[in-house]
């Protein structure tokens, strides 16, 4: 009796699971894979799939702005989230800006950030920081 149940308890975990996969596939709902950036893939070229995600962690740094960042165009990826982060860096904790996008649509984009000198400050000067990634989506 007890194996009898357990049996049956199979059968419709199973059923349940394929059921599952099959509601998933008719709404069409695809697997994304996440893409982490920083600062030392500046300049570079990244290829990403429809439906995944783009992470880019760029680090603060004193006497400067918090960093902008848009891609252009921005037809290709939805932006889904901004803000401040804290990560593990080699000297300790370091406060940075996180920007994450989802691609959307095939085609390729450039996202293009930078961050200006506040000039109020004494540690200010002339330089202002960038950052430029590539992408290819398909």
């Amino acid at each position: 009796m007890e194996r009898r149940r357990r049996l049956l308890l199979l059968a419709l975990t199973i059923a349940v699971a394929l059921a599952s996969g099959l509601a998933l596939s008719a709404c069409d709902v695809s697997v994304t894979s996440t893409h982490q950036l920083a600062l030392k893939d500046d300049g570079t070229t990244i290829n990403v799939h429809t439906g995944d995600l783009i992470q880019i962690d760029l680090p603060l740094q004193s006497g400067y702005s918090d960093w902008q960042l848009e891609p252009s165009p921005s037809t290709v990826l939805d932006p889904v989230f901004s803000g401040k982060v804290e990560s593990a860096g080699t000297s300790g904790t370091v406060e940075g800006d996180r920007f994450v996008y989802r691609a959307v649509k095939g085609g390729h984009v450039k996202l293009i950030g930078s961050q200006t000198p506040n000039c109020g400050d004494t540690s200010c000067n002339d330089t202002s920081r960038s950052f430029t990634v590539a992408v290819i989506i398909s």
